[in-house]
């Protein structure tokens, strides 16, 4: 929930930005293997490998370039999830 206040997104209230900030905000606190495990389960298509590699980073909102897309400003994943293995961007987590 603090990556929520700290990238100023909004006031607190149900919203897909506070969630997003409170699910992984909580997630990153567990042991890699746990939360790999439960972001893997998560997922309509089960396409990820079975070890992620060490956690790096999650960062939230980020602003990329919309080079190579159809989006004329730029793209901005809700979460980015790096791992020593491989790196996770979902750009609409919810729906």
């Amino acid at each position: 929930m603090i990556s929520f206040f700290t990238k100023s997104k909004g006031h607190l209230k149900i919203c897909e930005d506070s969630l997003t900030a409170s699910v992984f905000d909580l997630l990153k606190y567990l042991p890699t293997e746990i939360f790999w495990k439960i972001l893997k389960k998560s997922l309509y298509h089960d396409k990820l490998p079975g070890i992620s590699g060490e956690l790096i980073g999650i960062r939230f909102w980020e602003k990329w370039s919309s080079d190579g897309t159809s989006n004329l400003r730029y793209v901005e994943p809700d979460v980015f999830v790096e791992f020593s293995g491989f790196w996770i961007c979902n750009k609409k987590l919810y729906g």
